[in-house]
């Protein structure tokens, strides 16, 4: 046994994180529970809210005066975008200097890339309002889009775990 030992040199294994060395959870945990709540916020909220006013009557009211539906639409999202991106702003800051998330990088690319991301999902939000007659609709379709996208985004499920993409 010691003759075979000293012949052939055993395999050492180890585990050594690239982008997590410290192993904190709450590093990647944080910001992707705050992506999520945003997100499922601004497009459940922005679907809900429109689709509550064509159910009114307040938004064909709007829409028999002079103003262009494309400017109603862009002011309401306008409005809706700039509430919940304070809100995501205030979440990031909060889990930097409260909760002491490292954050490495530039705020203004954060801020940046929060504002392209929260302009698709309120647009998206929009879109769910056109085709929804009713909030109830609204936020069931909502869960449908915002459920796949969360799982599949890797917060819930590392990609890694996932298996590849075929066609059969």
């Amino acid at each position: 046994s010691e003759t075979a030992q000293s012949t052939v040199q055993p395999i050492s294994f180890s585990y050594r994180p690239w982008y997590n060395p410290v192993n904190s959870y709450p590093n990647f945990l944080i910001p992707g529970l705050i992506t999520v709540l945003v997100q499922q916020i601004c497009f459940l909220y922005t679907a809900v809210c429109i689709t509550e006013e064509k159910r009114k009557g307040t938004l064909q009211e709007i829409l028999a005066g002079k103003i262009q539906p494309l400017a109603i639409i862009i002011g309401k999202m306008l409005a809706y975008f700039c509430c919940i991106f304070l809100s995501c702003a205030g979440c990031f800051v909060i889990a930097r200097f409260l909760l002491h998330t490292p954050m490495r990088g530039s705020f203004l690319d954060l801020f940046v890339l929060s504002a392209v991301f929260l302009f698709c999902v309120s647009a998206m939000g929009v879109f769910l309002s056109i085709i929804c007659k009713n909030s109830l609709e609204a936020t069931q379709y909502s869960m449908l889009i915002a459920l796949p996208s969360f799982l599949l985004s890797g917060y819930t499920w590392p990609p890694q775990a996932m298996p590849e993409f075929c066609v059969y």
